[in-house]
């Protein structure tokens, strides 16, 4: 076990942490795997053809692990297998059979338990060279690779059903060539999102990192439309910005049409809401103002709007409730006034706001 400084770097402080011995049940271990959580590692030995699997009582921490106390299980798996894989919930799982050059999937009724595979699902992969050494896929499944170790290369398949090896078909080669040394290339990695990747080196004793162009693009990149969840992310995000747009467009563009069929009604100050009152004064005061603000009053009109102005002086002073009503008006009118300036500094043109209603002032019983 080691640690590495930065997550999938190679290049970091690589520290050499603690090991555990498998020697007493496999002399020739092949690959490694672990559980959905890390609490469980697996073990593919080649000596005796079987998996053998530990429980880890911190996840991915082979530290206090005893090799005989904390075996869990030993499964028999079949002549000569080199590589290791699950699926990620543990429902099927993948041996790669070196000389037969087969990719074995097999179901598990009981996740990440390798007692209960089903019969298997055989894939020959005999187009991947001689000598298979180890194997991969991609997070979703839809591509797998096979190392071969006679060759130095990574072979490429595509899935069209991810995890399902009768699915797959051929798709190339990388050749792995580093030059100046002989190499042996075997069990192969990625990291999390695929833009890495690892291969062993048994004849340099060391492991080599890769930086991909695109995810899981050792041979061919991935058709984007093939994860479902990213097309469902575009398509969520695509329809989010359509309602974004309607939603800032509509009412503008609503606004917009209801000041054409309006563009001879001068008289467009009220905001469309209509103010009622019982009181006959305050009424005639409120079909007045406007008209007069707008300087469209007649003479008879205003001589009536002093009149009644007058009267509500008057008025003011012998009934309070008359007073408090005005008081209320007052308020109002301000408002309107500060909305008003506030509206017309902010839009010259004053037609980005608009409002529907009816007020109503009276006393009730």
């Amino acid at each position: 076990e080691y640690s590495l400084s930065v997550g999938f770097d190679l290049s970091s402080t690589v520290t050499a942490l603690r090991l555990l011995d498998v020697s007493d049940q496999d002399n020739a271990p092949q690959d490694v795997a672990f559980n959905s959580d890390g609490t469980v590692i697996f073990v593919l030995g080649k000596q005796n053809a079987s998996i053998y699997s530990w429980s880890l009582s911190t996840a991915y921490d082979l530290s206090g692990v005893h090799k005989t106390n904390d075996l869990i299980a030993t499964t028999a798996i079949g002549a000569n297998p080199r590589a290791l894989k699950f699926n990620p919930d543990g429902t099927k799982m993948f041996i790669l059979k070196g000389t037969s050059r087969l990719v074995e999937e097999y179901a598990l009724s009981t996740a990440y338990d390798p007692a209960t595979k089903s019969s298997s699902t055989n894939y020959s992969v005999s187009d991947s060279g001689a000598w298979l050494q180890g194997m991969g896929f991609s997070s979703n499944g839809t591509k797998m690779f096979i190392v071969s170790n006679d060759d130095d290369d990574i072979h490429e398949y595509n899935l069209s059903t991810g995890f399902d090896v009768s699915t797959a078909s051929y798709v190339g080669n990388y050749e792995v060539n580093t030059p100046g040394a002989s190499m042996d290339i075997s069990a192969m990695a990625f990291n999390s999102d695929g833009s890495k990747m690892f291969h062993g080196d048994f004849q340099q004793n060391d492991i080599e990192e890769y930086t991909l162009s695109c995810y899981y693009g050792v041979v061919s990149c991935m058709d984007p439309t093939s994860d479902k969840d990213d097309v469902a992310s575009v398509e969520a995000q695509t329809e989010s910005a359509k309602k974004l747009i309607q939603h800032t467009t509509y009412p503008i563009l609503n606004r917009m049409e209801w000041l054409r069929r309006n563009t001879d009604n001068g008289n467009l100050t009220n905001q469309n809401i209509k103010f009622q009152f019982s009181n006959e004064i305050l009424s005639s005061l409120s079909n007045l103002i406007p008209a007069y603000l707008n300087k469209e009053a007649t003479t008879s009109e205003l001589k009536e709007l002093e009149t009644i102005r007058d009267q509500r002086k008057k008025l003011i002073s012998e009934n309070a409730e008359l007073e408090a009503q005005n008081e209320k008006l007052k308020l109002l009118a301000k408002q309107k006034l500060l909305a008003k300036q506030k509206e017309q500094e902010n839009k010259a043109n004053n037609w980005s706001f608009w409002s529907e209603g009816t007020v109503s002032f009276g006393r009730i019983g």
